[in-house]
């Protein structure tokens, strides 16, 4: 899926990241893996002010 809008697209690819990290966390519990989705919060608490 290829979205014009750029706002749109920013959200999409964070969401499909952050769906990915935590299936990681999930299948794998890996505490590197939690540490590496720790850090993206901070791009998650922008994406919800768009």
């Amino acid at each position: 899926m290829i979205l014009h809008n750029k706002k749109g697209g920013l959200y999409y690819s964070i969401c499909l990241l952050t769906h990915l990290c935590v299936s990681f966390i999930i299948l794998q519990r890996e505490e590197t893996l939690l540490a590496f989705c720790a850090k993206d919060e901070t791009i998650l608490k922008f994406a919800n002010q768009l």
